[in-house]
């Protein structure tokens, strides 16, 4: 559900569908009210120990150019995830986690302005190099899996090093 948030939101975004920030911040808290608050967080909904997963982006804690209000939108959703993500796990053990991956070739990616540089840009900042959509699926299973069991709350990246790189020697060779 937390998902569809962010791919709606996205979609809206990259269909040049010109909303305020503030209509999607509301329209999230809305879709949030009525499907959690309202019935969906009672104990028999949820499995003992299941996991839910949200797709994020770096741009929450960082700021690039373009991504514009889908970067409040992915830092509003991490946090939701870590706010639920105590309340599931104290109801029955769930876990709720949000993975930031890299930039991936999709519809929705390849609708924002400038996507094609970013995504060689992060490419050569990264050790191990862009995350396809494959490995970020193959990620997924890994979360919804019993070897995650103690994992919640958590933003985690999945982005081959981009996010805690400062620098790479790609980048440094391109400037010189």
């Amino acid at each position: 559900s937390i998902n569809w948030i962010s791919k709606r939101c996205t979609q809206d975004h990259n269909a040049g569908i010109d909303k305020p920030t503030e209509i999607r911040i509301n329209e999230l808290f809305v879709y949030l009210k009525i499907n959690l608050k309202h019935g969906n967080l009672k104990k028999e909904v949820l499995n003992d120990w299941s996991s839910s997963v949200a797709l994020s982006y770096v741009a929450a804690q960082r700021t690039f150019p373009f991504y514009s209000d889908m970067a409040e939108a992915k830092s509003l959703l991490e946090s939701i995830a870590r706010s639920y993500g105590y309340r599931l796990g104290k109801l029955n053990k769930s876990r709720v986690n949000t993975i930031s991956q890299s930039p991936t070739i999709t519809t929705a990616g390849s609708g924002i302005s400038g996507f094609q540089s970013f995504f060689n840009y992060a490419e050569k900042m990264s050790p191990l190099g862009n995350a396809t959509a494959d490995e970020c699926a193959d990620y997924c299973i890994f979360l919804f899996s019993d070897l995650s069991k103690k994992i919640t709350m958590q933003n985690l990246f999945h982005d081959g090093g981009f996010s805690t790189t400062g620098i790479s020697e790609d980048i440094i060779e391109d400037f010189s």
